[in-house]
């Protein structure tokens, strides 16, 4: 699945040394409970929830996505995951319905170099974030047990309504008819004969209108110049959709704009006084031009 975390570098016997965890996790503010399968320990971990055995090898690795139907999972399903540190993973045969909200599969690859293989499970979140799970092992000693692991997890989810009214009325009268611009850029001069010099420049305006949809659109250009040397680049992008203020997988508030396309942007949002940061960057708040 494309959104594995870069937990994969994890080894199960620093799991097992350090991992208190057991019986049923609940995420309060994603609205998301399992069970760790008896016999299984677990523990959070930067990006998603690592579980591991004491005598059966390989790992159980819980992420989490976005997709919001079960065809924009299929095509998340089908893409090749790589962290670029030894650990890849691609889709193996044909993924299978597992009820009305779960896409399951094999995967074959690599994890910390060795070869891998693995039964991944995506299901569908009918009220946000999406949770993956994934049962591996060295390809030498998977077998359709790990297939079952991942079920057993699967079966143990209860997804209900998390409660983001504090979240959301903090934050929405803030952002709501609000044009958010963000700006960066840098120029360097040449220095001496026949030095070369540049920069770039990056432009990003959000508009949220207070019904719900926003307008999006970014810029960028850059520079080189010098003796006999001279370059020029330029790209940007635009598109619209519908705005929402959530909590991520960490509990931080974030903006999410899910675009026409389907594709999904998301910022966590901060702020000091009145000025705004988005990922920790400032951004300039302003009156809405376009919203209607």
């Amino acid at each position: 699945m494309k959104r594995l975390s870069f937990f994969l570098c994890f080894t199960i016997t620093f799991l097992l040394m350090s991992a208190q965890q057991t019986g049923r996790v609940d995420y309060k503010h994603l609205g998301i409970q399992f069970t760790i399968p008896d016999g299984w320990v677990g523990q959070e971990i930067d990006g998603g929830f690592l579980m591991g055995h004491n005598s059966i090898p390989g790992l159980i690795l819980l992420s989490t996505h976005e997709y919001q139907t079960l065809n924009q999972l299929r095509a998340g399903a089908v893409e090749a995951f790589n962290d670029g540190n030894g650990s890849s993973l691609v889709i193996a045969g044909q993924l299978e319905s597992l009820g009305n909200n779960a896409l399951g599969g094999e995967y074959q690859g690599t994890i910390e170099w060795q070869p891998a293989k693995a039964y991944g499970i995506g299901l569908i979140n009918p009220h946000g974030t999406g949770v993956v799970i994934l049962a591996a092992t060295t390809a030498a000693q998977y077998g359709p047990d790990y297939k079952r692991f991942a079920q057993q997890v699967q079966q143990s989810f209860r997804f209900y309504k998390p409660d983001h009214s504090q979240v959301v009325a903090t934050w929405k009268p803030f952002l709501s008819g609000m044009r958010l611009t963000y700006m960066d850029s840098y120029y360097s001069p040449g220095v001496g004969s026949g030095g070369i010099g540049g920069g770039y420049s990056n432009e990003r305006i959000i508009e949220l209108c207070s019904q719900g949809h926003f307008f999006f659109s970014s810029s960028s250009e850059m520079t080189i110049s010098g003796d006999n040397v001279s370059g020029w680049d330029q790209g940007g992008g635009q598109g619209q959709g519908r705005w929402e203020i959530a909590v991520n997988a960490g509990g931080s508030p974030i903006l999410r704009l899910r675009f026409q396309q389907g594709e999904v942007y998301e910022y966590v949002l901060s702020r000091s006084g009145n000025e705004l940061y988005l990922d920790g960057n400032r951004n300039y708040r302003t009156q809405a031009e376009y919203c209607r």
